[in-house]
């Protein structure tokens, strides 16, 4: 993995360009680890322009250890201040968006992103820091698309990945049950481990 600004972007994993699973619905990749600098203004320490995919522009936002990610052109603020709480030292994303869309549409409906809190490994011998990595916690984003609101993404859930069997299929499908009618700014944001997705049904 690489350091952006005090973040870590997973590094390459192997995936298809286009996945589709049973419910008819389909998946797209983006990646962010492709991104460059913008002038950050007074967002954050650095801003970040990351591969946009299907008209929706990816902005992260980073301090020398967090970051946070905003979709689209509006309500990039409120975006940014949306993110999970991580844990750990650094922040890493990534290194793909998951993109979601209905069978038979062009627009991406929800995407999903992988969220780590880290704590990296420490020589006190050298005192310096190593490779080694303690991974604290390990969540996916799912957010819901609405590229004419007044925020533009915002997110449905938090699902624990790491407690979770199977959680990207979890992920999928609590984007297909919850995105479409979630309402950016009303309805509040899930946060699941493995009692509640069970209690929910959302397990095979």
């Amino acid at each position: 993995m690489r350091l952006l600004s005090g973040i870590l972007v997973s590094g390459c994993l192997a995936f298809t360009a286009s996945a589709q699973d049973g419910s008819g619905d389909r998946s797209e990749l983006s990646r962010l680890d492709a991104c460059e600098d913008r002038d950050p203004g007074d967002i954050a320490p650095f801003l970040m322009e990351c591969e946009s995919h299907a008209g929706f522009r990816v902005m992260m936002a980073a301090s020398d250890h967090s970051a946070s990610l905003a979709f689209g052109e509006n309500g990039q603020i409120e975006q940014f201040a949306a993110g999970p709480m991580v844990g750990g030292l650094f922040t890493t994303l990534g290194p793909v968006i998951e993109w979601r869309y209905h069978e038979g549409e062009d627009k991406p409906f929800a995407n999903i992103v992988r969220w780590r809190g880290v704590l990296p490994g420490y020589d006190e011998a050298s005192g310096q820091m190593t490779n080694e990595e303690t991974i604290v916690t390990n969540v996916l984003v799912v957010s819901a698309l609405r590229p004419d609101g007044t925020v533009s993404a915002c997110p449905v859930a938090h699902i624990d990945a790491a407690e979770i069997p199977g959680a990207n299929e979890v992920a999928h499908r609590v984007a297909a049950r919850y995105a479409p009618g979630f309402r950016c700014g009303q309805s509040e944001v899930m946060v699941l481990d493995l009692h509640s997705v069970e209690s929910l049904h959302l397990l095979d």
